[in-house]
Order: C-alpha cells, then sequence, then structure tokens
C-alpha cells in the first residue's frame, strides 16, 4: 500500500512541477503551489508521505475493551480511507492501462473507456466481459476480487 501511495505522490507532484500542496478542509479541494501558504497547512512531497505513513502505520482499534493495531489492509476508519483506498487501486488500474497503450491494445482500451469505480467497487459498461477476465492481471494475486 505504501509503495503505491508513494508512487501516485511522486507521480503527481512531478506533473505539477510545484513542491507543495496546500488543502482546503472547507471546500474539500486543494492546491498546488511554489510556496508554503502564510495561513495555511501546506505539505511538501516528502512531508505528505510522511504524514501517510504515520497514518497507516498508527491506525489502532477497539475490539471488546482491547487495542489492536491494524497491520493488514487499510485504515478505513480514518477520514482518509476511502482516498487511500481509491489511491491504492489506481495505481493498479494506470498501470495496466499503461501497459495497454505501449502495447498498442485499441480493441482492449476502447473496451475499458467506460469503467467506473467509487472506493472498491467497479462498474463496466459494455465491455464484452473484458473486466472480470482481467481482473487477475490488473490487480496482486494477494487481492481477492
Amino acid at each position: 500500500m505504501k509503495d503505491n501511495l508513494l508512487r501516485f505522490i511522486n507521480r503527481v507532484f512531478d506533473f505539477k512541477y510545484k513542491p507543495f500542496i496546500t488543502p482546503n478542509i472547507y471546500t474539500k479541494k486543494a492546491y498546488f503551489s511554489l510556496g508554503r501558504s502564510s495561513n495555511k497547512i501546506s505539505f511538501s512531497k516528502d512531508g505528505l508521505i510522511e504524514c501517510l505513513n504515520y497514518l497507516i502505520d498508527n491506525a489502532y482499534i477497539t475490539y471488546q475493551g482491547k487495542v489492536y493495531r491494524q497491520v493488514i489492509g487499510i485504515p478505513m476508519g480514518t477520514n482518509a480511507g476511502p482516498q487511500i483506498a481509491n489511491t491504492y487501486l489506481h495505481v493498479y488500474e494506470y498501470d495496466y492501462i499503461r501497459k495497454l497503450i505501449e502495447d498498442g491494445d485499441e480493441v482492449s482500451l476502447k473496451k475499458l473507456e467506460n469503467i467506473f469505480r467509487y472506493q472498491d467497487d467497479l462498474i463496466s459498461i459494455n465491455d464484452d466481459g473484458l473486466l472480470g477476465d482481467l481482473l487477475t492481471d490488473i490487480y496482486p494475486k494477494e487481492m481477492i476480487v
């Protein structure tokens, strides 16, 4: 999970060519900038990665009066859980689409152009069953689809 998040964050920061991101908790939007915001919290790429690693490494739950540390999976009880899940899955899907582009597989790309995901749910429209056939190629074997 951490590797996927790292790859995603690196790709986005490299694409934006700006060293800082400033989230706005009220509008639920963020913007990239050349400098830190003077009145809002801003994150460098390394700072954002450090915060995400901390969140993942320090996910705890209480069950029947005992405290347990989550060591497998995405910390879904956190505010960032859905976004972490989306990003984690996105990296696998992005890599697979890039492979199809590099291979020049325009037929598969066309069939897969109407796939939509909400968190960990997928729907594919008019793909002739292709997505179902490719799931084990897209996602790691440890992931139960």
